[in-house]
């Protein structure tokens, strides 16, 4: 019998009930995993179960939620050969589409015994890390702006509508970026380690790989409200890359500065202000991914 914990978010958006939970247990039993549920209760409790349950000597770990849940359960497992696996729920979840995952919580317990135990690199912000993306500028503003009632409700929608009245104020700031050495500067960075971006088709860091040992890096140099329409348009086509004023490179070293205070988003999450160094801590995680994920990487 295999020992698992899963950790979940009950407050995040998909969140799983009780009669869902009593049922995945019994899924999960049948495929000989015992899985005991743990809730968080507050911001970061996710971290302290994880690493808890690690120390316990379980078999795995289990995320349930958005990419800021799976974000907490990472740093609890940094360290450990504990491997990780996924139950998408949260509001987008990019990471579980990354990896193809069924959004059918039902539907996990039979396909765990066929995911492969790989280990991967992580992006690292001072004593966080992330699995998936790290942003400054555009994106982490509007995770400021955005209603956390809207957002529990509609889900993404909540997101371009702050992402509306942010372009609308027109106020971009500007950042000096250092890539590898190499200064540039715009006003929207997006630091990738997966191609998908928002939970939907958006290919931002379009090169961007879980199982490559780099960086996929983006920048937007434009600074007017009608360069941000271009590149919505290009990002929406897959063409932003082809833009004079944007320019895309791999990296293993990311740092980021302004001359006012801008926001950092880490996997979806609100994690400080620049300034920023953001760095790639290789070999960090045991990730269970689906071996058609691993066919496709």
């Amino acid at each position: 019998m295999i020992r698992a914990v899963c950790i979940y978010n009950p407050s995040s958006r998909n969140a799983p009930s009780k009669s869902l939970i009593n049922d995945l247990r019994r899924r999960f039993l049948d495929h000989k995993y015992f899985v005991e549920f743990q809730v968080t209760e507050g911001p970061f409790h996710g971290t302290e179960l994880a690493r808890n349950a690690a120390g316990s000597g379980v078999d795995l770990v289990i995320a349930c939620g958005g990419d800021g849940t799976i974000n907490e359960v990472v740093d609890g497992l940094i360290g450990s050969p504990i491997p990780l696996a996924i139950l998408p729920s949260g509001t987008a979840n990019v990471l579980a589409r990354e990896l193809r995952l069924p959004r059918d919580l039902r539907k996990i317990p039979a396909l765990l015994p066929t995911w492969k135990a790989q280990r991967i690199a992580l992006g690292k912000c001072a004593e966080r890390h992330f699995v998936l993306m790290a942003g400054a500028g555009f994106d982490a503003a509007v995770i400021d702006q955005v209603d956390a009632g809207l957002k529990l409700r509609y889900g993404r929608p909540a997101f371009a509508l702050a992402a509306f009245r942010y372009w609308a104020a027109g106020s971009f700031a500007p950042l000096k970026v250092s890539i590898d050495g190499n200064s540039f500067t715009c006003t929207f960075v997006v630091v990738g380690r997966a191609s998908r971006y928002g939970g939907s088709a958006l290919r931002i860091t379009r090169n961007a790989n879980l199982m490559s040992g780099c960086f996929d890096v983006c920048l937007f140099r434009g600074g007017s409200r009608l360069h941000y329409l271009r590149y919505v348009a290009g990002v929406l086509t897959r063409t932003h890359h082809r833009f004079h004023d944007v320019t895309c490179a791999s990296a293993n070293v990311v740092e980021i500065s302004s001359d006012v205070p801008v926001r950092i988003q880490m996997d979806g999450e609100l994690r400080g202000f620049t300034p920023v160094r953001l760095e790639l801590v290789p070999d960090a995680l045991t990730l269970l991914v689906p071996p058609e994920f691993l066919r496709s990487s």
